[in-house]
């Protein structure tokens, strides 16, 4: 299944921000809100959660900026929460699922994007 939001992870779900928590509290309900939104819509979902899943995240920004892997993940908390809460997932803890991180910048890249691909994992 694959999964394309027309965003990058908000900076408030950043670990790095200062945010109050309950604005990051606020942005994670908004971002399971979005997965679990785009999964009902999408008629190619899986029948019953994967007990094993492999998933890629690809974040694709259309500007230059640097930005660290492991904070773009963090921020992805509601968004794989979300994935729990609607069913694909049985669970997003490290015995039921791995992940690949990719992150894509530059002339070539015309929209901010991030890419889910949720594979089954046999092992």
């Amino acid at each position: 299944m694959k999964i394309v939001l027309p965003n990058l992870p908000p900076k408030e779900a950043n670990p790095n921000s200062n945010s109050h928590y309950y604005v990051r509290s606020k942005v994670r309900r908004e971002q399971q809100e979005q997965i679990i939104g785009y999964v009902l819509a999408n008629t190619n979902r899986p029948p019953e959660p994967l007990h094993k899943a492999h998933i890629t995240i690809t974040w694709r920004a259309s500007d230059k900026r640097n930005r660290d892997i492991d904070n773009l993940f963090s921020a992805m908390k509601g968004s794989l929460d979300g994935l729990v809460n609607v069913g694909i997932l049985l669970d997003d803890s490290a015995k039921h699922v791995s992940y690949t991180l990719k992150y894509e910048w530059g002339d070539e890249v015309k929209e901010n994007q991030t890419i889910i691909q949720i594979d089954k994992a046999d092992k």
